[in-house]
């Protein structure tokens, strides 16, 4: 990740920790695409093979926890399931897979088995979601910000943490389930960084639902610039436990952003430059695509000016937007839904019609077998 993490094309395949799953195991779990999971070591701490001694275990896997988003695939064999192990502490909370792996070992060689244990998943009630596209200067700043607001929920997490019921009666009780406050990871896109988070704590969830908190942080960065000046606009409903925040810099003589640099100065801001775009609901599905608004951060030039803050909100145009969807294509970055569209109306049945129409599949390959799967839901 100290490569390919800074790299936003590798970014966008996939954006936060993922735990795939076979459909029969999500249904038994009672989990939807995007739901959260928690996930734990389950494995016996006395192994032994064929009479031989017992291979030794780390006790470090017993305190650890994984928090990921479900996803649902035929692709995995019902039973297993399968996560990514690139998530580390400098890019997501609780993603670290690895911890729950324990150290096993041949008894002879002190070869390990690595890469594969049994785990047990559990459904984690979140209350709410987010996702705050943030431009790359902004980032180590609303971390921190994030992280001290955090500071006093976590000292006490038996108090301030929900308890989850645990179905290993033996080695888990409802203490160690408990879940943290909030759970974030963040990914570089092309013109912004992109931090999702989400929460089960009420307290937590006031706090990131008040459009003051997020003013405040605005204020404080506003105090550190002497020449230039943040408009913000926002709207919310307590009642459907939804807000909607943005904010732009507007400065007259700035330099253009270089957008294949990795850093930016503050300086180099342009004007009328999207800062921050904020949106929490309480279901993912109520959260806009972030596609549209990340390009934004390039350029606010094509937004109508009496427009402006009203599709930023609303995170997309008014009329004649497509969303391209998740990304399929990562080497000709194609979207899901480009890929159907061109299935569904320019009437292809091959990954090669496909490849020919949108370019999607046509460099490595690798994603032919997703393009395969939509072809066969979708095509007439």
């Amino acid at each position: 990740m100290t490569r390919t993490g800074l790299a936003p094309q590798l970014n966008q395949h996939e954006s936060v920790p993922t735990l795939t799953v076979h459909p029969n195991d999500a249904k038994q779990l009672g989990v939807d695409q995007g739901d959260y999971v928690q996930l734990r070591p389950c494995y016996e701490k006395n192994l032994s093979i064929n009479s031989q001694p017992p291979r030794t275990v780390a006790s470090t896997t017993t305190n650890s926890q994984v928090l990921a988003q479900v996803a649902i695939s035929d692709s995995m064999s019902a039973g297993d399931a399968f996560m990514p192990m690139h998530w580390s502490n400098a890019f997501a909370r609780f993603a670290r897979v690895g911890t729950l792996i324990p150290t096993v070992v041949d008894p002879h060689s002190g070869q390990p088995e690595l890469k594969n244990s049994a785990i047990s998943v559990m459904p984690v009630p979140m209350k709410t979601y987010g996702k705050i596209l943030v431009h790359p200067d902004l980032q180590d700043t609303i971390i921190v910000h994030l992280r001290e607001t955090l500071m006093d929920f976590e000292k006490e997490p038996e108090d301030q943490g929900v308890l989850i019921p645990s179905s290993d009666t033996n080695t888990a009780s409802e203490r160690s389930n408990s879940l943290p406050a909030l759970t974030w990871s963040l990914s570089r896109q092309t013109n912004s960084v992109l931090i999702t988070l989400a929460s089960p704590v009420d307290k937590v969830i006031s706090k990131l639902l008040d459009p003051d908190y997020w003013q405040h942080f605005i204020n404080t960065y506003q105090a550190s610039l002497t020449d230039k000046s943040i408009n913000s606009a926002f709207t919310c409903s307590k009642q459907a436990k939804q807000l909607r925040f943005v904010s732009t810099q507007v400065e007259a003589n700035t330099k253009v952003i270089d957008r294949a640099s990795i850093s930016t100065s503050k300086s180099d801001i342009p004007s009328d430059q999207l800062l921050l775009s904020i949106c929490f609901a309480p279901q993912v599905a109520q959260l806009p695509s972030m596609h549209w608004l990340n390009n934004c951060f390039a350029s606010t030039d094509a937004i109508p000016e009496n427009q402006r803050y009203k599709w930023l909100l609303a995170g997309r145009p008014a009329t004649g937007y497509v969303d391209p969807g998740a990304l399929v294509c990562s080497c000709m970055a194609v979207g899901e839904n480009i890929i159907i569209e061109t299935i569904t109306k320019q009437q292809c049945m091959s990954a090669h019609a496909v490849g020919k129409a949108c370019r999607a599949g046509t460099n490595c390959g690798s994603c032919v077998s997703q393009i395969n799967a939509l072809i066969d839901r979708y095509a007439s």
